[in-house]
């Protein structure tokens, strides 16, 4: 039998399921250095440009669950820069 091409297609409910319980419980990121700096240069930007309605502490907060989250799924045990991207692009797509 050949594979679909789409790889979300070939991941059944209940195998889906197991992955995200098992990254949920087994895999617990923590962020790299570098991260850490985008992150806080984007926080600190962010409360510059004079949007700080929405910027408080928690949005830095936020920034550094969905960067886990995201690394979480991509089962590393670290939260990269690519993380760190994805946190923000969230946030800025919220915004929108």
């Amino acid at each position: 039998a050949s594979l679909n091409p789409d790889p979300l297609s070939n991941w059944s409910h209940d195998m889906l399921r197991s992955y995200l319980f098992y990254v949920k419980t087994a895999v617990h990121p923590t962020l790299s250095r570098s991260a850490e700096t985008l992150l806080g240069t984007y926080y600190t930007r962010q409360r510059a440009s004079g949007t700080s309605a929405r910027t408080t502490v928690r949005l830095l907060e936020s920034l550094i669950r969905l960067s886990q989250a995201h690394a979480r799924l991509m089962l590393r045990p670290l939260a990269t820069l690519q993380d760190a991207y994805f946190a923000i692009l969230a946030v800025e797509s919220s915004a929108l």
